[in-house]
């Protein structure tokens, strides 16, 4: 039981972040052959990460969205004791922090395949520039808020969702729904 929350956990994560997402459903591709100019993109990437504190808005946003998970982990199971979610909590933190590093290095290659050296070049100049900066820094505080209104928020979508899917399939009506006709 133990080992599938942990993994249920971290899937979660996972899922919950979109480059993953996209990762986990995209097809296989074989890998293209490196041009040339690869190694000037690749240590433009490599800056661009580092001027965006990439690992710190990540750190950032799992220490954000690990109370949320947790706490619906907890609703959905509800022996997980509060404790139990700490330890899944700083358990998915740590292997998070452990892996980042290697994701951020697997990824290099994405974005030096993407981005031309003119777009990375303006992107690293922006991001390493004063505003570029200012914009770094507050980054990290605004995630906190931002999933908190996310919370806020979920009520309502998850009725939007339920109501636009229940209108394109039968619903069974709840003990709440009951109408008399």
């Amino acid at each position: 039981m133990r080992k599938f929350i942990l993994a249920s956990a971290a899937m979660a994560c996972l899922l919950a972040m979109p480059q993953f997402a996209a990762a986990e459903t995209a097809p296989a591709v074989a890998a293209a052959p490196v041009d040339a100019g690869h190694a000037t993109r690749a240590a433009l990437v490599r800056r661009y990460f580092k001027a965006v504190d990439f690992d710190k808005l990540m750190d950032s946003m799992m220490n954000s969205m690990m109370p949320m998970m947790v706490d619906q982990m907890r609703k959905s199971s509800p022996n997980i004791t509060e404790d139990q979610g700490k330890l899944i909590s700083d358990s998915v933190i740590a292997a998070m922090g452990d892996f980042m590093p290697k994701y951020m290095d697997a990824t290099v290659d994405l974005y030096a395949d993407t981005f031309t050296e003119d777009e990375l070049t303006q992107m690293v100049t922006f991001y390493e520039s004063p505003t570029g900066q200012s914009i770094t820094r507050k980054l990290p505080g605004l995630t906190p808020k931002a999933m908190q209104l996310m919370v806020q928020m979920m009520p309502d979508l998850q009725a939007d969702m339920m109501a636009k899917m229940c209108a394109k399939m039968q619903c069974p009506k709840s003990g709440s729904d009951k109408s008399t006709t």
